[in-house]
């Protein structure tokens, strides 16, 4: 059986406790629960590049089956990013996430817990601004969802990513030898969401983007639908569980102190955050501006390469600065490269499985 790879972020352990009846001498019994609540699927782009790393292509309809039989977990959050999701995206993820509960029902069989429980959600994908929230989760308890996920922002905006993510992603692919199928189907997906613009309000056309700048400004529009007569008969209701704020991928720019506030925070939604997964971990802190463990961010390493591929190849120092500090921003270069050019980076060799 040919199982299909979803690409698992984090690991969420629930712990849930229940008692007898009213008037009956209390007996709690815990359940625990494994799951996962940060998944992608190749609507999301980090995804392709891991999937095709594995030989397979895989959308929203595989991650159940993958969660179910691979993983083995008893729920998992469907969480593709949302500046890459329009209507078309979004009410395929649905339709995945209700087939999959009922598959879980059905197989449990009538009185019994489910096998598998999905739950549908998007990821808010800070980065889009000048000022860098982090990335947040969110997800959503019942059917009752938004009729578009709310991103931070459309990648067209930035004029430089409309071609650049193109090219890109064509180059992450590259070392993986993908099929020229393959290829094609991920130039025009990078072509689609690069393309894509803000909705109009709160109107839903084809292939645009719902947007919210701040995480202010995402609370206010989750917060809106709790007053809605159709969400209010449908138990709407949501959880966001920030992450993205400990990774070696590129340097994380942001601070809790910009959030962790009145304007910013809702202690309402934010009753969770990811600890430890693919990206770090954030159970300990380590200042690796100022320690001397020899840590090197691949941002930092990326810097380094342009400035030496500038010097191999005597380009003029002033032509490369912008090369050079749009590599110190992402953490990527425009030329080729092989595992061993980066070395350790993103790396704390003396931590906690690094």
């Amino acid at each position: 059986m040919n199982i299909p790879k979803i690409i698992p972020m984090a690991v969420v352990i629930a712990i849930v406790a229940g008692s007898t009846a009213v008037g009956q001498e209390v007996k709690r019994d815990k359940q625990i629960y494994f799951g996962d609540l940060h998944t992608h699927t190749n609507l999301s782009a980090d995804a392709v590049v891991m999937q095709l790393a594995h030989g397979v292509e895989r959308g929203p309809e595989a991650a159940c089956m993958y969660a179910a039989a691979c993983a083995q977990v008893d729920f998992y959050g469907q969480s593709d990013h949302a500046e890459m999701t329009d209507i078309e995206d979004w009410q395929r993820i649905q339709a995945a996430v209700t087939s999959c509960n009922e598959m879980g029902r059905t197989r449990a069989g009538e009185g019994q817990d489910p096998t598998i429980v999905a739950f549908q959600g998007f990821e808010w994908t800070s980065g889009m601004q000048d000022i860098y929230w982090g990335h947040k989760n969110v997800f959503f308890r019942s059917d009752a969802v938004p009729e578009l996920p709310i991103a931070s922002g459309a990648i067209g905006e930035i004029e430089a990513r409309r071609l650049k993510g193109t090219m890109v992603v064509n180059r992450l692919m590259k070392p993986l030898e993908p099929t020229w199928g393959q290829r094609w189907r991920a130039f025009k997906r990078a072509v689609a969401v690069n393309g894509r613009e803000r909705c109009e309000g709160m109107e839903v056309e084809p292939g645009c983007i719902r947007v919210a700048n701040e995480p202010r400004d995402l609370f206010a529009l989750l917060n809106g639908y709790y007053d809605q007569p159709g969400f209010v008969e449908n138990g709407y209701d949501t959880m966001v569980i920030p992450h993205g704020t400990a990774w070696g991928m590129a340097k994380v720019g942001t601070d809790w102190d910009i959030q962790l506030n009145s304007e910013q925070h809702d202690p309402s939604f934010q009753t969770l955050i990811e600890v430890y997964s693919g990206h770090g971990n954030s159970e300990e802190y380590r200042d690796f501006e100022r320690d001397d463990s020899g840590y090197q961010s691949c941002a930092d390493r990326a810097a380094e390469l342009t400035r030496e591929y500038c010097q191999r190849e005597e380009i003029d120092a002033g032509d490369c600065d912008e090369d050079i500090e749009r590599a110190l921003a992402t953490g990527q270069v425009d030329f080729d490269t092989v595992p061993g050019d980066w070395g350790h980076c993103g790396q704390c060799t003396d931590c906690y499985q690094p």
